[in-house]
């Protein structure tokens, strides 16, 4: 059993239809004109670093407001013969795809702008995948809150990034052992409820 149908009723997406929000137009409008701004700022000077930032920012922002893992806490995979893992996964695959899509043009842009510093999209892109799958691990706990998840995951990164700046990279591992814990946690819920 593969449910690839999974993400669409995350979004109560009836008859693969796509409901266009006041909220979702805004943050669609907001996020292009701030791309089309990076990308002419890097294409203007030069330089790859505000377009690939904006890239990365954009797409973390996009999958954080597009992903929703209320499934995970149905009844209905609960008692299905599937893994929590493959459930997860495929909450995953339309946020994913949007933000991979908003990332790609300004990576595009930065590699224009300054094609001797291709490794910075680049690295950019390995980032965006490791804060979306960080932030998927908080959004599958948070299964019914994606506001508490999506707070709490700014926090705990800032707090991260805060403690790493002070006492060095090794307190990172505070944070991985949180994404762990959660992970655990949430998928343990998944079996046993």
């Amino acid at each position: 059993m593969n449910p690839a149908w999974a993400g669409s009723w995350a979004w109560n997406l009836t008859d693969g239809r796509l409901w266009f929000t006041v909220w979702n137009v805004g943050l669609a409008i907001l996020l292009s004109l701030g791309a089309l701004i990076s990308m002419a700022a890097s294409l203007a000077q030069h330089w790859a670093l505000p377009a690939a930032v904006t890239g990365v920012l954009g797409g973390l922002l996009i999958f954080m407001a597009s992903l929703r893992c209320q499934p995970l806490g149905s009844p209905v995979f609960r008692s299905a013969p599937i893994r929590f893992v493959r459930v997860w996964l495929s909450m995953l695959r339309l946020p994913a795809a949007l933000s991979a899509l908003f990332f790609v043009f300004p990576a595009g842009a930065a590699i224009a702008a300054e094609p001797s510093a291709w490794t910075l999209p680049v690295g950019g892109g390995v980032g965006l995948l490791m804060l979306n799958t960080a932030y998927a691990i908080f959004a599958g706990y948070f299964i019914s809150a994606p506001a508490v998840a999506a707070l709490t995951f700014v926090a705990a990164l800032a707090y991260a990034e805060y403690e790493t700046l002070e006492y060095g990279r090794t307190l990172l591992l505070s944070f991985i052992a949180l994404l762990a814990w959660l992970w655990f946690r949430a998928r343990r819920r998944f079996y046993h409820g």
